[in-house]
């Protein structure tokens, strides 16, 4: 059986604030401490306590997995994150893909002759 939503209108938001009936969203502060954060932990994500985790943790993740894995276009990803400069997208919120890192590192170490095709290359 479904639980009960308090305000099920379309003009309702879907985590509301009580005060407001549902008339404005909960402050982003409570949503992370209330819902995103014990989702996250639940999910397995490895938060220590003292740990800062937010709303702006799924942008970069986001951001992350769009130029990296999904292969989406960073002008794309610039559009949907509301980034006014590229620079900002990519500079700031998408990180290089580690293995692609290892793999290009790799591929140069192979160029250069110091180590045999195929071999595994450690980077720390």
């Amino acid at each position: 059986m479904a639980a009960a939503i308090p305000y099920p209108t379309p003009d309702d938001f879907l985590f509301p604030s009580e005060t407001k009936k549902g008339k404005s969203p909960l402050y982003a502060s409570t949503f992370v401490a209330d819902y995103l954060r014990p989702a996250a932990i639940k999910a397995g994500v490895p938060i220590a306590p003292a740990q800062r985790f937010g709303l702006n943790n799924l942008r970069h993740s986001l951001s992350n997995y769009l130029v990296n894995t999904a292969r989406v276009q960073p002008k794309t990803v610039q559009g949907i994150l509301r980034h006014s400069k590229i620079q900002t997208t990519l500079d700031l919120y998408t990180q290089s893909d580690s293995n692609e890192t290892r793999a290009a590192q790799g591929q140069f170490l192979n160029a250069v002759g110091l180590t045999q095709p195929g071999a595994v290359i450690a980077v720390g």
